[in-house]
């Protein structure tokens, strides 16, 4: 998945670059610092511009539903505001990157969502999370088994079932079913 992504993510960089050559001089980067946002746009004061993704948020999201639709999406979301900034000198989500935002075919929204993709607070080992909705319950440094009984009991008042929930190791982005397990 996250070589999926980076293909997305050079193909698209590529091609907004062709359609828009005010954007000569943006380079893409994957950045290992971001924890906090799937992707940004940022420019120095020394002139150097990029569209950055969060190495970290990408490997820990990678099984989550419509992954690779929200990637896309925040690779767009990110070129919006590029493309804000080089023709209309706007940053932020004001109304002209909001049109970027439509030109280039996305909902103008936010496309990261802590409650549905991790974003992880620090000291954090483990997200438990509803694969079907993508909803997650907790982050946890230690996992007990009492809180995995009030996830469950939260999951069920929700909707879901018990194998809906899985933890995400968040080192290495791996679900893990706990109600899968022999004891």
């Amino acid at each position: 998945m996250i070589a999926e992504v980076n293909t997305l993510f050079k193909e698209i960089s590529a091609q907004i670059k062709l359609q828009y050559p005010v954007l000569e001089g943006w380079d893409i980067k994957w950045n290992k610092r971001l924890r906090t946002v799937m992707g940004r746009a940022t420019r120095t004061a020394s002139g150097k511009k990029q569209i950055e993704l969060s190495t970290h948020i990408i490997h820990i999201n990678k099984n989550s539903p419509n992954f690779l639709q929200k990637a896309k999406e925040t690779i767009l979301h990110e070129w919006a505001h590029a493309l804000d900034w080089e023709v209309n000198k706007g940053w932020g989500h004001g109304p002209t990157w909001k049109s970027w935002m439509r030109k280039l075919g996305i909902p103008v929204e936010r496309c990261y969502s802590s409650s549905k993709w991790l974003c992880v607070p620090k000291g954090a080992k483990w997200a438990i999370r509803n694969t079907v909705s993508g909803k997650i319950y907790v982050y946890a440094r230690h996992i007990t088994p009492s809180l995995m009984i009030d996830v469950y009991a939260k999951n069920v008042k929700d909707g879901g079932h018990i194998d809906d929930v899985v933890l995400v190791n968040l080192e290495t982005g791996e679900p893990y079913a706990p109600s899968k397990c022999q004891s």
